[in-house]
């Protein structure tokens, strides 16, 4: 379940205020209602129906009557969780009130306890070695004891903004740990962009030399540089063929079954499947998701990447085979620069945008550092 947090500041200046665990106290009242409700209505039918069941089902009802009352005692249970975190500068203290509308314990803990704030990705789907599923993004208070979490929510942007909003209120550093490598941003700096940073620290930054043998085409354009990127290369390519295969196959099997089943199960309650529009029902259930994945897989296979940077904008552009698609991104927004197994990652504190998915290891380490020179000594 996702946690949804509600997040208050009382002035422009004074404390911060964290309330969590409102789904988990609503979930629980619905659990104590609707199991009182069930107790009450077996014990009613087993002890005062007059010329009820016989005693042995009266019996049967008070053993069973056991069950939806350990729902509604897990349910009061419940609503007896979440958390009222307030971040308090005035006091330095961060005040955790245990429990949303009857506080049953209270701790404080100083400011001096925490050396970070850190926003992070979490997977909701079980498996110890599983990175899929919808993403959570956590923001904690980081010490060398037991940390504090101040929300976990399913949107990156709004994690982000919590996470700067306390890192500030706080004066600790950011740890941005929502890919493998971790960004650490110092207080006081929290909205400089990667060309502000490189320049207050005084980064010598150099134009990189292409790797050999590489495919991407260096061009400029006035004030613009661009940087074309090769398409997949062979081994890419026929990596990609055999997905795109295993999942038609896999897909195209799966829905290819539950339509017939479809046709079946039509027949059965007076359908005719064969006749009016239920044919064109039935075979969308399989072809129109082949054709989406068909389609998307053809495009990412063909498709050429271009990224252009000028000193006020970064532009990463798809180049299909008819027509091409943008997305701009202001260089002065753009705070970080990382690289992962797959892509590089450019991020601000509204989005981030992934480049060179078609790139090698050697690629992808030049492009970073390509970009990294253009937006540091083009903003000059």
């Amino acid at each position: 379940m996702i946690e949804q947090t509600d997040f208050q500041s009382t002035t422009e200046s004074g404390p911060l205020v964290f309330k969590t665990g409102g789904i988990f106290m609503f979930a629980g009242l619905w659990f104590l209602l609707l199991g009182l409700a069930m107790t009450a209505g077996l014990i009613w039918m087993a002890v005062f129906v007059p010329d009820g069941p016989p005693l042995w089902l009266r019996v049967l009802l008070l053993v069973f009557a056991a069950i939806p009352l350990a729902a509604a005692a897990f349910g009061l249970l419940l609503t007896f969780g979440g958390e009222r975190i307030t971040l308090d500068a005035g006091e330095r203290q961060v005040r955790i009130a245990y429990g949303r509308w009857w506080t049953w314990k209270r701790e404080v803990r100083s400011f001096e306890d925490f050396y970070a704030v850190e926003v992070h990705r979490q997977s909701t789907k079980v498996g110890a070695h599983d990175e899929g599923g919808q993403p959570t993004y956590p923001v904690r208070l980081l010490s060398g004891g037991d940390e504090v979490e101040l929300t976990n929510i399913s949107s990156y942007r709004n994690a982000r903004a919590i996470a700067e909003k306390a890192a500030d209120y706080l004066s600790l550093p950011l740890h941005e740990a929502t890919e493998s490598e971790t960004v650490i941003r110092e207080a006081g700096a929290l909205d400089e962009s990667l060309a502000q940073r490189a320049k207050r620290l005084g980064e010598d930054v150099q134009w990189p030399k292409l790797p050999r043998g590489s495919r991407i085409e260096v061009r400029h354009q006035n004030e613009t540089t661009l940087l074309d990127l090769p398409r997949p290369n062979r081994k890419m390519i026929a990596e990609g063929v055999l997905s795109l295969g295993f999942l038609l196959i896999v897909y195209g099997g799966t829905l290819g079954g539950v339509a017939y089943f479809l046709g079946d199960w039509l027949d059965e309650f007076g359908f005719n499947s064969g006749e009016n529009v239920w044919p064109a029902v039935i075979r969308s259930v399989t072809i129109i998701p082949v054709v989406y994945i068909l389609f998307f897989g053809i495009v990412l296979l063909t498709t050429r990447e271009r990224v252009a940077v000028s000193p006020r904008v970064f532009k990463r552009i798809w180049r299909f085979p008819i027509g091409t698609w943008t997305r701009k991104i202001p260089a002065g927004e753009i705070e970080e620069l990382l690289s992962d197994s797959d892509d590089v990652i450019l991020r601000t504190d509204r989005t981030s945008c992934r480049v060179g998915y078609a790139l090698d290891k050697k690629e992808r380490r030049w492009l970073r550092e390509a970009i990294r020179f253009l937006l540091v000594k083009k903003s000059g």
